[in-house]
């Protein structure tokens, strides 16, 4: 799906507290949350043992890598994305539990899938909580509903399981 580009220059005139580089660092965290999750969707996928399970930890790892897309060509109108991932990196990589918990079941992939998807809903939250353009909003806004069912599938799923 294209993206309608953005002016960074339009950025100042309608949103006075944000600058492209305010913008461009929250579509970066965006980036990194959504490359993270597809990497864990896909791991979890190849970890658990159902296979219904495995068909939506795949379906769920295109769409996050689509997000990453998606959220790749908007960053491009800021300039592309910042080589300087690594603090944000260092800081949180939620999904790395999943490689974890590869020995415990599929209720413990589920319980770490769940709180990869935790930590990209605050990643979300934190991105919206900035006055960030309508488009840039649009999208991201799109994104964490889809991010928000996802979390309540799986939340379901764990209190079925439990």
């Amino acid at each position: 799906m294209a993206t309608e580009p953005i002016e960074a220059s339009k950025i100042a005139a309608t949103e006075p507290n944000t600058t492209p580089t305010d913008v461009q660092d929250q579509l970066e965290a965006l980036i990194t949350v959504n490359t993270d999750a597809a990497d864990g969707f896909t791991a979890a996928a190849d970890a658990v043992d159902d296979a219904a399970i495995t068909g939506m930890f795949s379906r769920f790892a295109e769409e996050r890598r689509r997000f990453a897309h998606e959220l790749e060509d908007v960053a491009a109108t800021f300039g592309g994305a910042s080589e300087n991932g690594s603090v944000l990196a260092a800081m949180h990589r939620a999904w790395i539990s999943v490689k974890d918990s590869f020995t415990s079941g599929d209720r413990a992939i589920l319980e770490a899938v769940a709180t990869g998807e935790e930590h990209a809903a605050d990643v979300y939250g934190d991105a919206m909580a900035t006055d960030l353009p309508p488009q840039v909003d649009a999208v991201v806004s799109r994104q964490f509903e889809r991010i928000q069912t996802i979390r309540r599938t799986i939340d379901g799923m764990l209190t079925v399981d439990a």
